[in-house]
Order: C-alpha cells, then sequence, then structure tokens
C-alpha cells in the first residue's frame, strides 16, 4: 500500500484542544503561553504534527531559532 494511501491517524482530542488554545494565545500575541499550550499537545500526542509546526513558528517569532530548527 502507498504511503498516501494509508488512514491518516486521529489526533489524540486532549492534544487537539491544546493545540487550539495554543493557536488562540498565538493569534493574541501571548507567545509564552501558547508554547505552554503546544507542549501540552506533544506531551500528549508526540507524533502531533501541527503542534510542532505551529510551536516552531511561535520560537521563531521569539527568536528562539535553534528550538525552531528542533522543531521543524
Amino acid at each position: 500500500m502507498a504511503e498516501e494511501d494509508e488512514p491518516k491517524k486521529e489526533v489524540n482530542p486532549e492534544a487537539k484542544e491544546h493545540w487550539r488554545k495554543g493557536n488562540s494565545l498565538f493569534e493574541a500575541s501571548r507567545f509564552t503561553e501558547a508554547i505552554e499550550e503546544f507542549n501540552e499537545a506533544i506531551r500528549i500526542d508526540p507524533e502531533y504534527a501541527d503542534a510542532y509546526c505551529n510551536r516552531a513558528l511561535t520560537e521563531r517569532l521569539m527568536h528562539k531559532y535553534e528550538e525552531a530548527k528542533a522543531d521543524l
């Protein structure tokens, strides 16, 4: 079976809720708090790629380039 034919893994709903909270905090420019929410989402679901991506974007805006690079 080709990789694109494989079903997507469902994200843990609790992790997704922390990701959503992180996004809201990001939009409010509350970056430190946003990172805390993305961290919690990743702790709950270590394979949650969107949480890593959003954390990296937040870290980049905070000039934490090495952390952002590691997340990506």
